[in-house]
C-alpha cells in the first residue's frame, strides 16, 4: 500500500457505517480492491433505498460510457449498461466529504463489492475520478489478493468476496504479528539498557552487552533518542559512541552517528574519526553531520579538505558541499581542481554551484548553473536557483532572466506530467523581484518585456524572445495552475 498524501480526513468507510479517520491512498491500490470499474455518469438516485448498519443509503445508477475492468464473470457490464453502486443518503444518515454524488456525476468510478454482493462507491473518495487525465494514469490491472481455484480471473461475485473476506483475515493476522514483534522489541530495548546500570549509573563496562542483543533490537535501538530510551543525553552519547565504533552491521554503525554535533565534544571527536573510516558510508554521513553542525572549525575543515580526494564520488561532492557551508575561502583552490578534472553531471554543477558562490565565485558557479538548469530533475533546477542568492546582484538577475523561458517550459511539464508544484520557476521569479524591484510575479510574459527595456542597464544588448511561443506557454501555465490539486 503506497501513501501519498499525510493528511487526515474523515470520512465514512460504507457500508459498515462506521466512522474513521484516514490516509489518502494511491489510486491505483484503490482500484486493486475493486473488481469492475468503469466511466460513465449517474443519471438517477434513489434516495434511502437501502437501509445498512443503521443507516439509510441511497443508490445510485450509474449509465456506463467504457468498462474499463471487470473481473466478474456473472456481471455483465458494458458501454450503455446501466449499474447500481450504494452511497451516503441525504435522510437520517452520516454525510462525509464528496461521498455522495448528485445526478450528472460523470467520472471514472472504482465499484467495490462488499460482502453483501451489492457494489458501494462511498467507501473511499479515490473511487470516483473526475480528472480524465489523472484517471488515464491509474493502473487497473493491479489485483493485490489471493487466486481462486489456481486464476486470478474472473471470478464470481462470490469467490471475490470470499478472497476479499480472505486478503482481510490475512492483513489483520499480520498486523498482529508486527505488532506481537514490536512489543517483543521494546521489551528487549528496555531490558538491555536496564542491564547497562547499577543504582542509575551507567557502567561503561557493560556497553559490550548490547552487542549481544538480536540484530534487529539493536537496529530499533540505534533510532531512539535519550527520551525515548529513559536515560540521560550524556549516556545516549556513550552508547551511541560505543556503537558508532563496535556495532558490526555497518548499517547499523552509521544510523549510529549524530546528526549533528550539537555543543558535544564526544560526539565532534566521534565525526571527526569517522570521516578518515574504512566504510565509505561512514564517511558520507559524518561529513554530511559536519556541515550540518557549521562549526567553522578549522580542524573540521581540515577533516573535510581531505575527503575532496576520496575514491566515493558522492563522499566527494558532500565535502564539496560541506565547505561551502563551513565558509573556508582558503579552499576553493581544491574545489576548483576537482572541478576541472572531469566533466561534471547535472547533479554535481548544483553543487559547485551553491558552493563556490557561497565562497564568492563567479564565473564557474554561473557555468554551472546554466548547466543544471537543463537537468529534468527540479530538485537539481532548484538547488542550482538557489545558489544566485549568493551570486553578485547584477549578474544573478542577468542569468534567472535567460534561464527564465526555458524554466517556463520545464514548470509546464512538470505541471502536466506530475503534478509537480512550480517551485523552481518561483525561486527565480522570487530572486528577480527581490533584486529588481519590479512585481510581475507569475507572468513571465511581462518579465521579459520589462528585460527588454532594462537590459542596456545590466550590460546586455539581446533581449530577444518569441513573444508568441511564450504568450502560448503562458496561457497554458495559468491554466495548470488553475487545475485542482489530486
Amino acid at each position: 500500500m503506497r501513501r501519498l498524501l499525510l493528511a487526515l480526513v474523515l470520512v465514512s468507510v460504507a457500508p459498515r457505517g462506521a466512522l474513521a479517520l484516514w490516509e489518502a491512498l494511491d489510486p491505483s491500490y484503490v482500484a486493486s480492491t475493486c473488481p469492475v470499474v468503469v466511466t460513465g455518469e449517474i443519471v438517477e438516485i434513489t434516495e434511502g433505498a437501502v437501509e445498512a448498519g443503521g443507516r439509510l443509503l441511497e443508490v445510485a445508477r450509474i449509465k456506463v460510457a467504457e468498462v474499463r475492468k471487470n473481473l466478474l464473470d456473472d456481471v455483465d457490464v458494458k458501454p450503455g449498461a446501466l449499474i447500481d453502486a450504494r452511497m451516503q443518503s441525504r435522510k437520517g444518515g452520516l454525510r462525509t466529504g464528496d461521498l455522495r454524488y448528485p445526478v450528472g456525476t460523470k467520472a471514472m468510478w472504482m465499484l467495490y463489492l462488499d460482502a453483501d454482493g451489492a457494489f458501494y462507491i462511498n467507501r473511499r473518495p479515490e473511487q470516483c475520478q473526475r480528472d480524465e487525465g489523472k484517471a488515464k494514469e491509474i493502473q487497473l490491472d493491479r489485483v493485490v489478493r489471493t487466486v481462486v481455484k489456481g486464476r486470478s480471473r474472473p471470478f464470481t461475485r462470490a469467490e471475490w468476496i470470499a478472497a476479499e473476506n480472505a486478503r482481510l483475515r490475512r492483513e489483520a493476522e499480520e498486523a498482529a504479528a508486527r505488532k506481537k514483534e514490536w512489543e517483543l522489541t521494546e521489551d528487549s530495548i528496555k531490558q538491555g539498557i536496564r542491564a547497562l546500570y547499577d543504582d542509575n549509573v551507567l557502567q561503561p563496562d557493560r556497553l559490550p552487552t548490547l552487542l549481544d542483543l538480536p540484530s534487529g533490537v539493536r537496529s530499533s535501538l540505534v533510532n531512539r533518542s535519550g527520551r525515548e530510551l529513559g536515560i540521560s543525553h550524556d549516556d545516549w552519547i556513550t552508547i551511541h559512541c560505543f556503537l558508532a565504533k563496535k556495532e558490526p552491521i555497518e548499517n547499523h554503525r552509521v544510523r549510529s552517528l549524530p546528526l549533528k554535533i550539537g555543543g558535544s565534544e564526544r560526539l565532534r571527536k566521534l565525526l571527526l574519526e569517522s570521516v578518515t573510516d574504512p566504510s565509505s558510508r561512514m564517511r558520507l554521513f559524518a561529513c554530511q553531520a559536519l556541515f550540518a553542525s557549521e562549526e567553522k572549525d578549522p580542524e573540521i575543515v581540515a577533516a573535510v579538505v581531505k575527503l575532496l580526494d576520496d575514491d566515493i564520488r558522492e563522499v566527494r561532492m558532500t565535502a564539496v558541499r560541506a565547505l561551502g557551508r563551513l565558509g573556508d575561502r582558503s579552499h576553493v583552490g581544491p574545489i576548483l581542481a576537482l572541478y576541472r578534472q572531469r566533466e561534471i553531471t547535472e547533479g554535481e554543477a548544483w553543487v559547485f554551484a551553491e558552493t563556490l558562490a557561497r565562497l564568492g565565485e563567479t564565473e564557474v558557479p554561473l557555468e554551472c548553473f546554466r548547466k543544471a538548469m537543463t537537468s529534468e530533475n527540479w530538485n537539481i533546477r532548484r538547488f542550482a536557483a538557489e545558489s544566485l542568492w549568493h551570486i553578485d546582484k547584477d549578474r544573478a538577475v542577468i542569468a534567472a532572466m535567460a534561464a527564465l523561458p526555458g524554466e517556463l517550459r520545464q514548470t509546464i511539464g512538470n505541471l502536466r506530467e506530475h503534478r509537480i508544484a512550480d517551485q523552481v520557476l518561483l525561486t527565480l521569479v522570487g530572486l528577480l523581484t527581490d533584486r529588481t524591484g519590479q512585481k510581475h510575479g507569475r507572468d513571465i510574459m511581462a518579465w521579459l518585456t520589462w528585460w527588454q527595456g532594462a537590459a542596456n542597464h545590466y550590460g546586455r544588448t539581446d533581449a530577444r524572445f518569441d513573444a508568441d511561443e511564450v504568450r502560448k506557454l503562458q496561457a497554458e501555465y495559468r491554466e495548470l495552475l488553475a487545475r485542482p490539486p489530486q
